[in-house]
C-alpha cells in the first residue's frame, strides 16, 4: 500500500520540484532586476521548499522501489553542491560563479529524464514478458499444465 502510494506520488513530487526550480529562478531574477533587498526570499525558498522536495525525492523513490532512486539521490547530491557554491564566493569566486549556470541544468535535463523515467515506470508496472524457460514469469503455464496432468491422471 505504501509502495503504491509512493509510486503515484513520485511523478507529482517531481513536477512540484520542477515548479519550485522555476519559482527559484524567478525569485533570483526578481532580486537582480527589481529589488536586491528581496534576495533573501530566493535563499530562503531554496533552502526550505526546494531543499525539502529534494530530500523527499530519493525517499519516495526508495519507498516506491522505483528505478529512479539513483537519479533522485543524484539530485540530492547536486542540491548539496549547489547550495554550497555561494558560500565559497569570498575565497573562490570563479567556482561560486557556477551557481547560476548549474542552477539551470535540472530544468534542461528534466525533459529527457521525464521521458526515460516514464518509460521505465511503465515497464516496471507491466507484467514481465512470458519466457518459456522461466515458469516463474508465466504462472498461468504451471496451473494449466497441472490441470492437464490432473485431468489425464483421473481420466
Amino acid at each position: 500500500m505504501v509502495r503504491a502510494w509512493a509510486r503515484s506520488a513520485f511523478p507529482w513530487l517531481t513536477w512540484l520540484y520542477v515548479a519550485s526550480l522555476l519559482i527559484q529562478v524567478f525569485l533570483a531574477g526578481l532580486a537582480v532586476f527589481n529589488d536586491p533587498a528581496t534576495f533573501h526570499t530566493h535563499v530562503d525558498f531554496g533552502r526550505v521548499v526546494v531543499g525539502l522536495l529534494t530530500l523527499l525525492l530519493p525517499i519516495v523513490a526508495w519507498v516506491g522501489q522505483l528505478p529512479t532512486v539513483r537519479l533522485a539521490a543524484g539530485i540530492l547530491l547536486f542540491y548539496l553542491v549547489q547550495t554550497g557554491l555561494p558560500e565559497v564566493r569570498a575565497s573562490l569566486p570563479m567556482v561560486a560563479a557556477l551557481h547560476p549556470v548549474l542552477g539551470a541544468r535540472p530544468l534542461l535535463a528534466r525533459r529527457a529524464t521525464r521521458e526515460r523515467g516514464a518509460a521505465r515506470l511503465v515497464r516496471s508496472r507491466s507484467e514481465p514478458p512470458v519466457s518459456p524457460g522461466n515458469p516463474r514469469r508465466a504462472p498461468w503455464r504451471r496451473s494449466t499444465v497441472a490441470r492437464w496432468v490432473a485431468c489425464r491422471r483421473s481420466g
